[in-house]
């Protein structure tokens, strides 16, 4: 199940002032509903993967917003603020931790990758990221050292 911050982000995103006058609106809005339908995606995953500017642009006042950073900047295991990654983090326990096997996690999000990343710090479970910032030349080495249980 998804968590109560992500039910409340959610629905601050469907009952947003902006969204409806999109919605009941007549033109060309596409991109700015694929805006909202992208939040909800980032709500989904993590709500961490939420920027500052979309955090405003959802709540739409920084006092309120404030509640929400607390989820954030506290001590609070990151499994409960997402559904989604306290499912994922169990995985990469069970397998990581408990099987001692090697795990692949594979997101098009750096922002979701940064949260696998701090998760996997704080369980002290090595990890090798790729993404778009490795450079092409380091990418084969890091897999190769990957697989044969380097780090």
């Amino acid at each position: 199940p998804i968590s109560q911050t992500q039910v409340e982000l959610y629905q601050a995103v469907v009952q947003n002032n902006k969204l409806t006058k999109l919605m009941t609106s007549f033109g060309d809005n596409q991109a700015s509903i694929l805006k909202y339908i992208t939040y909800l995606k980032k709500i989904c995953n993590h709500p961490r993967i939420l920027s500052n500017d979309d955090m405003l642009e959802i709540i739409g006042s920084e006092n309120v917003k404030s509640r929400f950073e607390i989820a954030w900047q506290s001590k609070i295991e990151m499994e409960e603020t997402s559904g989604k990654f306290r499912c994922l983090a169990e995985i990469i326990k069970q397998v990581a931790i408990v099987k001692q096997q090697k795990i692949v996690v594979v997101s098009t999000s750096t922002s979701a990758l940064d949260c696998i990343n701090e998760f996997c710090l704080r369980h002290q479970i090595c990890m090798v990221r790729i993404d778009g910032s490795t450079e092409v030349s380091e990418r084969q080495n890091l897999v190769d050292n990957f697989n044969s249980g380097g780090e």
